[in-house]
This record gives structure tokens, sequence and C-alpha cells, in this order.
């Protein structure tokens, strides 16, 4: 397997893009966080390493890690979570946790912990679920619809 670290956002949303339309559900976070920067609403700063791990030529992993925040990794096989804690390790980050999916997250831990003076403790599950089809109920009055510019004042001030 090999990691690789991405400060530049742009070449790492190029090498992530096929694994994000092809896991949405676990790499949620990550998706949003891309879109974010895509859109120049989140900064492209050097101090958020973006983590990809790939494995005979395709990508298998997702991680970013914002500093003084958990880091994020999507669903990937084992070796590929230690992969990158290795990586995180030799380049001497800091992490407060770490949030994904559990089974990679739980791999992840494990190769943290081989760290001097470092422990992993689960403190938070989390659970995501998928829309399958949206029906409205029957007896609510009124019909779902696209927000207008009418909706993008709610709150009103003062709430």
């Amino acid at each position: 397997m090999d990691v690789q670290l991405f400060i530049d956002a742009d070449v790492f949303l190029q090498e992530a893009e096929r694994y994000l339309a092809a896991d949405p559900s676990s790499a949620s976070v990550i998706a949003v966080y891309a879109g974010r920067v895509r859109a120049g609403r989140q900064p492209r700063g050097r101090g958020a390493p973006r983590v990809a791990v790939t494995a005979g030529g395709r990508v298998v992993g997702l991680a970013v890690h914002t500093p003084f925040h958990r880091l994020f990794g999507a669903r990937m096989p084992g070796p590929a979570a230690v992969a990158v804690a290795e990586a995180l390790a030799e380049h001497h980050r800091t992490l407060p946790g770490v949030n994904g999916e559990s089974s990679a997250e739980a791999s992840f831990a494990a190769a943290w912990q081989e760290r001097p003076g470092e422990a992993a403790v689960e403190d938070v599950r989390m659970r995501i679920y998928c829309l399958g089809d949206l029906k409205s109920p029957a007896w609510v009055p009124g019909e779902h619809g696209l927000a207008s510019a009418y909706d993008t004042g709610w709150p009103p001030s003062g709430w």
C-alpha cells in the first residue's frame, strides 16, 4: 500500500474523486469538505494534511486531518488504516481522536497505540443512515419543495 499526504487540496481532490463518488456514505465528511474547498469556502492551507491510500493503482482509503480536530477516515481496509497511522506518526501529527467507519478506525487505533505514550479509548459511536425513498406523510398539509430565496433568511434575526 502506498500512502500519500497532500498539502495541495486540488491535487488531493483529483486523486480522491473516484473514491468519493464510489463511497458517498462513509466518505460524506470528506466529500462535504471537498465541496467547500472547491467553492472557496474552506481554506486550502498547509495545516490540514489530506491522505490517500492506494493499492494496485486505485484509491482504497481517504483521511483528512484539520488541526485541533479529530482525524476523519473514510471506509478502508484494515491494512490501509494501519498505513495511515504509520504515515501520520512519521510526520509527527498530534491527534485528539479519530472519527470514521468503525472497523477501519479500530485498525488505526491499534496501530496508533503502538507509539509510546499514546492510548486509544472509544468514546462515541455514530451511525450514518441512508434515505431510501422519501414519502410525504398523507396527514401533513402542504408539500415538500426546494428552498428558495424566501427561505434563506431563516431563522429570523433575534431568534
